[in-house]
């Protein structure tokens, strides 16, 4: 596993992953087949094993990157209970842009400049309408991107892999329709 701090090449799309939000959820009552992780600090937290199946759908086709504040501790935090490989992380931090006060104010910036011709996905629960319209200007200047909103106490749902592979299929069919 691997620090991304510098731009990053590659054929495949892109699929950023925050952890907290999105697979580790915090709530006093948890999703179903979410399952108690009890952490050092008296912290506890509930993720669900099948996340690591679905994630695995997209390894052959994406390039699967941590995009959280766990950084190099992703893998140990979350990916090793998920049954998935180590994947690199991004470094978002000293990313951030002059008078953003957004709560992805580093993270965006980080996508943009790391892998910037790329498609891209990204998945956060702290998602705001700001990271939306960066989505919709970036696909409209040519780079397709897809932003995923997910719920801190119910995490990644199926219907947004399903979402994903959509969002793919149409990639896909329009990198055909350009050759």
């Amino acid at each position: 596993m691997a620090e991304i701090n510098h731009p990053v090449e590659g054929e495949k799309p892109v699929l950023a992953l925050d952890i907290d939000g999105v697979f580790s959820v915090l709530t006093r009552t948890p999703p179903k087949g979410f399952v108690l992780h009890p952490r050092p600090g008296n912290v506890s937290e509930y993720y669900n094993p099948a996340h690591g199946k679905w994630i695995k759908e997209f390894l052959p086709s994406f390039e699967a990157v941590y995009m959280t504040s766990h950084r190099s501790h992703s893998h140990e935090d979350i990916g090793r209970l998920l049954g998935l490989p180590e994947l690199d992380w991004v470094n978002f931090f000293g990313f951030n842009e002059p008078n953003d006060e957004s709560l992805n104010r580093e993270r965006r910036p980080a996508l943009e400049r790391l892998f910037i011709d790329r498609p891209l996905v990204w998945i956060d629960d702290d998602l705001e309408e700001i990271d939306f319209a960066w989505a919709s200007q970036r696909t409209e200047a040519g780079t397709e991107t897809f932003v995923i909103k997910t719920h801190f106490e119910t995490g990644l749902e199926r219907a947004h892999i399903d979402e994903i592979h959509q969002w793919y299929g149409n990639l896909a069919t329009s990198r055909l329709e350009e050759n």
